[in-house]
């Protein structure tokens, strides 16, 4: 399996092991004393390939930022989905927030995490109550290079935390 090869040379950066989970290759292991995984999922027919790395974490709400783009704009027109704003301009233009605890989530986004999340290149940041997880579509090979991978589980670290 293609996927488990790529996999395979993160091993050592989580002490980890691959599994394979709704027939899916992945690694799972521990990043700084916490659970860490990293998963490939291929593409379909109309749907892109995924990279997905999470961390551990505990939350008391769930939080998903989407990248906004035209097809969550018009689910915002539409009533279909409901944004959350925090009251910065630039990140409330740029990204999609959808919570069930918008006070929370005001109080849990700092600047300083505002600024991590500007860093990352993603097309989701899922928190929910267990972990944090990052989400990229159309991944290529260089994400998946041993550095990549360190600067995102530093970045969600510093997002748990």
């Amino acid at each position: 399996m293609l996927d488990k090869k790529k996999l395979e040379n993160l091993i050592p950066l989580l002490n980890g092991t691959i599994k394979t989970q709704w027939g899916r290759p992945l690694l799972q292991g521990i990043w700084e004393g916490k659970t860490a995984k990293i998963s490939l999922k291929p593409g379909g027919r109309n749907t892109p390939p995924k990279l997905q790395i999470a961390l551990q974490h505990y939350l008391n709400f769930k939080l998903t930022i989407y990248t906004d783009n035209l097809l969550y704009q018009l689910a915002k027109k539409t009533g279909l989905m409901k944004e959350v704003e925090i009251g910065e301009p630039e990140f409330d233009k740029k990204y999609f927030l959808e919570t069930n605890n918008p006070q929370e989530v005001i109080s849990f986004l700092t600047s300083k995490k505002q600024d991590i999340v500007k860093s990352l290149n993603f097309s989701q940041l899922v928190f929910t109550p267990q972990e944090v997880r990052y989400i990229l579509a159309h991944y290529r090979d260089e994400h998946l290079q041993a550095q990549q991978v360190v600067d995102v589980l530093q970045k969600l670290s510093a997002l748990a935390g």
